[in-house]
């Protein structure tokens, strides 16, 4: 009668059938039997009895992989986290031989442990054991790297991140070189490491912006102006963030015309007008040091752009030094 309810699609009848030949069985049915009416208790709605013929179908084959797979996925339906963290253990056991796929199911289980059960020691326990198996996979390096910052374990973290370096090329390598950098300085006040992880990174992306701003913080702190003006300069050639060169430009302008070094202050301003060009303020600063240097063909070149932006009495006055010129 099964086999003809089978075939006809009535899952009701043909789920009805398999649960009345295992009542009247008097030995054990198989396991692709028992996983039969697991799907078919699963579709109807009912994953608690698709668990129980599962462990069923386990006790008479206890290695098969994809009875596990199905058991864990109906257990995470049903958010029975305890049983999960068992049946996840037993796939990792029988992942021995693919270290890959082990590290995923040891990963699995560090995410449970993570977001179910509130278990944070847990969860790094599986995920160093995930990392362990394969060590290249950046969901688990991520994940270490999230919870030794969450649990303050900078040792461990900065082990981690100096492993991780080992097998890292280039825009992995440059972000793992800035989080090593940033954790020498924040953590460990090792200026020195710090700065070799930023100019590691720089020496691989030279347009690395927490790098860059990393030495930036590490001069800052110095004190050193000669340092704070190098640093500024090194991002300020690189950068294509518009806003960020202006802060920059202007931190140079002002650093130089304290000193008297209004040439290099020109540099910088007309590097920025290159980038914005009809800005008000850059153009007359512009025009200001390109007057006391006395370059008067650019000077010119600057005072026309001026006409366009100016208005009234201040477009007059303008009118009237060009025409001086």
């Amino acid at each position: 009668l099964a086999d003809v309810e089978r075939l006809a699609g009535n899952k009701e009848a043909l789920a009805e059938h398999l649960r009345r030949a295992s009542d009247l069985a008097e030995t054990a049915l198989s396991a692709e039997f028992r996983r039969e009416l697991a799907t078919l208790s699963r579709d109807q709605g009912d994953s608690s009895e698709a668990v129980s013929e599962l462990r069923r179908a386990l006790e008479h084959d206890p290695g098969n992989a994809e009875l596990l797979e199905e058991l864990a996925g109906d257990l995470s339906r049903l958010g029975r986290d305890d049983e999960l963290v068992e049946i996840l253990e037993q796939q990792a056991a029988l992942d021995s031989d693919d270290p890959s796929r082990r590290a995923r199911t040891l990963a699995r289980l560090g995410a449970l442990h993570e977001e179910q059960l509130d278990d944070t020691e847990a969860a790094i326990e599986a995920f160093e054991r995930a990392s362990a198996e394969d060590p290249a996979q950046k969901p688990i390096a991520d994940a270490l790297e999230r919870l030794y910052r969450k649990t303050e374990s900078w040792e461990k973290l900065r082990g981690h991140l100096e492993s991780g370096l080992e097998r890292a090329t280039g825009r992995r390598a440059v972000e793992i070189h800035c989080a090593l950098g940033a954790l020498m300085l924040e953590q460990f006040e090792d200026v020195e490491a710090a700065s070799q992880s930023f100019d590691a990174a720089i020496a691989i992306d030279p347009t690395a912006r927490p790098a860059l701003e990393g030495i930036e913080r590490i001069a800052l702190a110095s004190g050193d102006e000669d340092a704070i003006v190098e640093a500024f300069e090194r991002e300020a050639s690189v950068t294509t963030d518009r806003s960020r060169l202006s802060f920059l430009v202007w931190e140079l302008v002002r650093i130089f015309e304290e000193r008297d070094q209004l040439d290099e202050a020109l540099l910088w301003i007309e590097r920025l007008v290159a980038a914005m060009p009809e800005d008000l303020r850059t153009l007359q600063t512009c025009a200001r040091f390109q007057e006391a240097l006395q370059h008067s063909s650019e000077l010119c070149e600057t005072l026309e752009r001026l006409d366009l932006l100016l208005q009234g009495e201040e477009q007059a006055a303008n009118r009237r030094r060009l025409a001086e010129l």
